[in-house]
Protein backbone atom coordinates (compact mmCIF):
# COMPACT_ATOMS: atom_id res chain seq x y z
CA UNK A 1 0.00 0.00 0.00
CA UNK A 2 2.86 2.37 0.79
CA UNK A 3 4.27 1.88 -2.73
CA UNK A 4 0.92 2.88 -4.30
CA UNK A 5 0.79 6.02 -2.16
CA UNK A 6 4.32 6.96 -3.17
CA UNK A 7 3.63 6.42 -6.86
CA UNK A 8 0.40 8.42 -6.62
CA UNK A 9 2.20 11.27 -4.82
CA UNK A 10 4.88 11.36 -7.53
CA UNK A 11 2.27 11.43 -10.29
CA UNK A 12 0.31 14.21 -8.64
CA UNK A 13 3.39 16.32 -7.95
CA UNK A 14 4.63 16.07 -11.54
CA UNK A 15 1.24 16.67 -13.23
CA UNK A 16 1.39 20.50 -13.09
CA UNK A 17 4.89 20.46 -14.58
CA UNK A 18 3.82 18.37 -17.56
CA UNK A 19 0.82 20.61 -18.26
CA UNK A 20 3.10 23.66 -18.31
CA UNK A 21 4.91 22.17 -21.29
CA UNK A 22 1.71 21.40 -23.20
CA UNK A 23 1.50 24.68 -25.09
CA UNK A 24 1.66 25.87 -28.64
CA UNK A 25 2.62 29.47 -29.31
CA UNK A 26 4.43 32.03 -31.45
CA UNK A 27 7.32 33.97 -29.92
CA UNK A 28 7.95 36.35 -32.81
CA UNK A 29 6.81 39.98 -33.06
CA UNK A 30 3.46 40.53 -34.70
CA UNK A 31 5.21 42.20 -37.63
CA UNK A 32 6.49 40.45 -40.72
CA UNK A 33 8.38 41.68 -43.77
CA UNK A 34 6.57 41.38 -47.11
CA UNK A 35 8.66 38.82 -48.98
CA UNK A 36 8.28 35.54 -50.84
CA UNK A 37 9.85 33.91 -47.75
CA UNK A 38 7.92 34.83 -44.61
CA UNK A 39 9.94 34.53 -41.39
CA UNK A 40 8.15 33.56 -38.17
CA UNK A 41 11.13 32.96 -35.89
CA UNK A 42 10.55 30.53 -33.01
CA UNK A 43 7.31 28.55 -32.77
CA UNK A 44 6.80 26.04 -29.98
CA UNK A 45 4.28 23.22 -30.31
CA UNK A 46 3.06 20.52 -27.95
CA UNK A 47 2.74 18.03 -30.85
CA UNK A 48 3.69 17.79 -34.52
CA UNK A 49 1.60 20.36 -36.40
CA UNK A 50 1.24 22.38 -39.58
CA UNK A 51 1.66 26.15 -39.87
CA UNK A 52 -0.78 27.61 -42.40
CA UNK A 53 -0.45 31.22 -43.58
CA UNK A 54 -3.46 33.02 -45.04
CA UNK A 55 -4.10 36.43 -46.55
CA UNK A 56 -5.87 38.53 -43.89
CA UNK A 57 -6.95 41.60 -45.85
CA UNK A 58 -9.86 43.41 -44.23
CA UNK A 59 -9.60 41.28 -41.10
CA UNK A 60 -11.01 38.19 -42.81
CA UNK A 61 -9.22 34.94 -43.62
CA UNK A 62 -8.60 34.76 -47.33
CA UNK A 63 -6.51 32.64 -49.65
CA UNK A 64 -4.00 30.11 -48.30
CA UNK A 65 -0.55 31.53 -49.10
CA UNK A 66 1.67 28.68 -47.87
CA UNK A 67 2.32 26.00 -45.26
CA UNK A 68 5.18 24.32 -43.42
CA UNK A 69 5.42 21.38 -41.05
CA UNK A 70 6.32 21.89 -37.38
CA UNK A 71 7.90 19.33 -35.08
CA UNK A 72 7.07 18.76 -31.42
CA UNK A 73 8.85 21.31 -29.21
CA UNK A 74 10.81 24.37 -30.28
CA UNK A 75 10.95 25.07 -34.02
CA UNK A 76 13.58 27.72 -34.70
CA UNK A 77 13.82 30.01 -37.73
CA UNK A 78 10.43 28.94 -39.11
CA UNK A 79 9.85 30.18 -42.65
CA UNK A 80 7.03 29.76 -45.17
CA UNK A 81 7.58 30.14 -48.90
CA UNK A 82 4.82 31.98 -50.73
CA UNK A 83 4.47 32.51 -54.48
CA UNK A 84 3.74 36.23 -54.23
CA UNK A 85 4.76 38.46 -51.30
CA UNK A 86 1.64 39.48 -49.35
CA UNK A 87 0.37 43.04 -49.71
CA UNK A 88 -1.84 42.91 -46.61
CA UNK A 89 -1.63 41.43 -43.12
CA UNK A 90 -1.44 37.66 -42.82
CA UNK A 91 -3.09 35.18 -40.46
CA UNK A 92 -0.99 32.26 -39.22
CA UNK A 93 -2.79 29.17 -37.94
CA UNK A 94 -1.22 26.13 -36.31
CA UNK A 95 -3.20 22.92 -36.81
CA UNK A 96 -2.59 19.63 -35.05
CA UNK A 97 -2.78 16.28 -36.84
CA UNK A 98 -6.54 16.14 -36.17
CA UNK A 99 -6.98 19.40 -38.11
CA UNK A 100 -7.87 21.47 -35.04
CA UNK A 101 -6.53 25.02 -34.79
CA UNK A 102 -4.39 25.05 -31.65
CA UNK A 103 -2.90 28.55 -32.04
CA UNK A 104 -3.37 31.57 -34.26
CA UNK A 105 -1.80 34.97 -34.67
CA UNK A 106 -2.31 37.97 -36.95
CA UNK A 107 0.90 39.43 -38.38
CA UNK A 108 1.06 42.97 -39.71
CA UNK A 109 3.29 43.74 -42.65
CA UNK A 110 6.25 46.01 -42.01
CA UNK A 111 6.38 49.07 -44.19
CA UNK A 112 9.01 51.73 -44.66
CA UNK A 113 7.72 53.72 -41.63
CA UNK A 114 7.81 50.67 -39.30
CA UNK A 115 11.52 50.05 -39.91
CA UNK A 116 12.60 53.02 -37.80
Amino acid sequence: MKIRSTILAVLISTAPVSTLWAQTYFTFDNYIEPSSVLEFGLITTDAPATLEVYDYAGGERGELLGTTELDFGANTDVTVNVAIPPQQDVLALIRNDAGEVIASEQFRLLDEEDDD
